[in-house]
């Protein structure tokens, strides 16, 4: 009997602990699985971009409700994206769905950010065909995961990693 008594109060101990975390952690956001690359879609008008993954950073930017991100890295549970128009930030991930896809677009232009090395096909061990240098204007014509297929003046054309293009508005 003494046993019998002595279970029931550790299986209403663990009751009582399951039930005061649920209480703990329901204000607690779940946490998103992250993939780098991937475009994911705002839930929620107004989410801010911070210029740190800290709450208390400044807000260099918001995005709107069904506005697109493309993930670039995750820091103390905050996600570093890239939306379009350029902004880079960190947002907190809790508000942004996987979108099927991305924010960039096929016959628009977009400025080198950074030096890019222009391949045959995309995969960072293609022949390389070229460079492009930061600044110089190209026209995205395709894209296949995270490469776009450019033209760069005449009939050039080649692989670059999307990364190392901003929209470029003219």
């Amino acid at each position: 009997m003494k046993n019998l008594k002595q279970t029931g109060k550790r299986i209403l101990c663990a009751v009582l602990l399951a039930v005061l975390l649920a209480v703990l952690l329901a204000g607690t956001a779940v946490p998103v699985v992250a993939q780098r690359g991937m475009t994911y879609v705002c839930m929620t008008q107004g989410l801010r971009i911070r210029r740190a993954a800290k709450s208390g950073s400044v807000i260099i930017g918001k995005m709107n409700k069904g506005q697109k991100a493309l993930h670039l890295s995750s820091k103390n549970g905050w996600w570093r994206v890239r939306v379009a128009g350029g902004v880079v930030g960190y947002v907190w991930p809790s508000y942004l769905r996987k979108a099927g896809s991305s924010i960039y677009r096929k016959n628009a232009f977009y400025k080198v950010k950074s030096a890019a090395t222009v391949r045959q096909a995309p995969r960072t061990v293609a022949t390389k065909v070229g460079k492009l240098k930061k600044g110089k204007v190209v026209k995205l014509i395709g894209m296949q995961g995270s490469w776009g297929k450019v033209k760069a003046g005449g009939a050039k054309t080649g692989w670059v990693l999307l990364k190392k293009l901003a929209y470029y508005s003219g």
